[in-house]
């Protein structure tokens, strides 16, 4: 196996324990494969699962009605937390402490800046607007300085894919997120297209500002895939 290490970077830390899985309790939701908490591939897709093992590929994934990791607090056909549009919220991660914002203070409003971390300075760059999709069953996120939509980078399907803001587009499924109770406050936020998590670089280690955002098979454990939103 291999660790996760981008080039120029040293070996990560692997992550280890049981499979991880997203269950889906509507009649069209189907599992999400979920890697095992073993070594990260160094680049590309994950292998698919062996028959019977209970992945599907994102393409499957419908509306995303229920999915949720098994053994997670919220009980199957549980109702995911609503927002107000109107109301302008805070991600912050669970494992940093730091708030999903634009580089250079409250002045990125290009198409395809990457998103990052920072200290909550609340900066206007660093609160997002979460709106509905209509019929989608999930949400765009969109930043409040901007007017840009959260995306994952040219709707990428793959493990370390960018986060970053686009020109918003409802029918851009790279775009579309779905937000999932973790427990204790925290959810899971993740895009529709891949089906993979909103992710911090590294396995659990990234905690500098500036520290880039990615897409990741979503890791139950994984305590920087968990994410507070709050005003």
């Amino acid at each position: 196996p291999i660790d996760r290490a981008p080039a120029g970077r040293g070996p990560m830390p692997r992550r280890t324990g049981v499979a991880a899985v997203l269950a889906g309790a509507a009649a069209t939701a189907v599992a999400i494969a979920a890697v095992g908490f073993g070594d990260r591939p160094p680049s590309g897709p994950l292998a698919q699962p062996p028959p019977g093992a209970g992945g599907a590929s994102a393409a499957t994934l419908g509306p995303l009605s229920d999915a949720r990791p098994p053994g997670g607090p919220a009980p199957a056909g549980a109702t995911p937390p609503s927002f107000d549009p109107a109301t302008p919220y805070q991600i912050s991660n669970t494992f940093t402490g730091q708030v999903l914002e634009l580089p250079l203070v409250d002045s990125s409003r290009m198409p395809g800046t990457p998103v990052t971390l920072s200290g909550n300075r609340r900066g206007a760059d660093q609160f997002w607007r979460i709106e509905p999709i209509r019929g989608a069953g999930v949400v765009s996120i969109v930043n409040a300085f901007s007017g840009r939509a959260l995306a994952v980078r040219a709707r990428s399907k793959d493990d370390y894919a960018l986060i970053e803001q686009t020109v918003v587009d409802p029918a851009d499924l790279s775009q579309h997120w779905l937000v999932r109770d973790a427990g204790r406050g925290a959810v899971w936020i993740i895009n529709r297209n891949s089906g993979k998590a909103l992710d911090v670089w590294g396995d659990d280690i990234a905690t500098a500002d500036g520290s880039n955002v990615e897409q990741w098979t979503l890791q139950a454990k994984a305590r920087d895939q968990r994410w507070i939103i709050r005003p």
